[in-house]
């Protein structure tokens, strides 16, 4: 199934749009998960986070996570209308991570929290507090699983402006109902590029580039 990128522009690997008729079957997104978790190191072997998948026919979870990830005027402190920029995330795979309680650690964490170590993702109270790891380890797994869905052909994108957690107050995200009030770090989203909207995603990027490495790296 290796084909080579739709597209790439101005250095950027992340897309907006992504075409919904054409994508890999779940087994080959299947292995590709597993491949990426299987390269990834956790502190503690605890892994405290959680990847909820979204596939290509899960459009009312898409939906819900999109009304809560784009501005909207009660987000919005400037007031005006909604701003619906968000699209990456209807691509055919999302995946969405979340915290998650580690209610079942391994019997190294378990000889040392009798002998009184304290972790703060096994507890019940505290796990939804933890993000500084949560979200290296995130980035890790992200990093595998791109370099492996980029190698094969296929194009990814991140979304981060989600609230903190989904409000299951609200019947927009009734969608969700199975995302309880985890933490929420970061989406990735994975398919096909949408070649006819490269011109608009050139235009709405053209200003876009990264500092100089003068800028960034300090040599001692």
């Amino acid at each position: 199934m290796k084909k080579e990128p739709p597209y790439e522009f101005l250095g950027i690997r992340q897309v907006r749009y992504f075409r919904p008729d054409e994508y890999p079957e779940k087994k080959i997104i299947e292995s590709f998960i597993s491949e990426a978790y299987s390269l990834t190191p956790s502190k503690q072997g605890l892994v405290p986070y959680k990847i909820h998948v979204f596939g290509p026919n899960r459009l009312k979870e898409k939906t819900a996570l999109y009304k809560a990830s784009k501005s909207t005027p009660e987000r919005n402190p400037n007031g005006g209308a909604s701003d619906p920029r968000n699209f990456q995330i209807f691509a055919p795979y999302l995946l969405l991570f979340t915290s998650r309680l580690c209610s079942n650690p391994n019997p190294l964490v378990r000889r040392a929290a009798a002998k009184g170590h304290t972790y703060q993702s096994c507890d019940l109270k505290l796990y939804q507090r933890q993000r500084k790891v949560p979200a290296i380890e995130i980035g890790m797994f992200c990093n595998n699983l791109s370099k492996i869905c980029l190698s094969n052909g296929l194009n990814i994108a991140y979304t981060a402006c989600f609230p903190d957690c989904i409000d299951h107050n609200q019947p927009r995200f009734d969608a969700l109902k199975n995302i309880k009030n985890d933490e929420i770090y970061l989406s990735m989203s994975i398919g096909y590029a949408d070649t006819d909207k490269l011109d608009h995603e050139i235009a709405m990027r053209k200003d876009q580039y990264k500092p100089h490495t003068d800028e960034i790296i300090n040599w001692y």
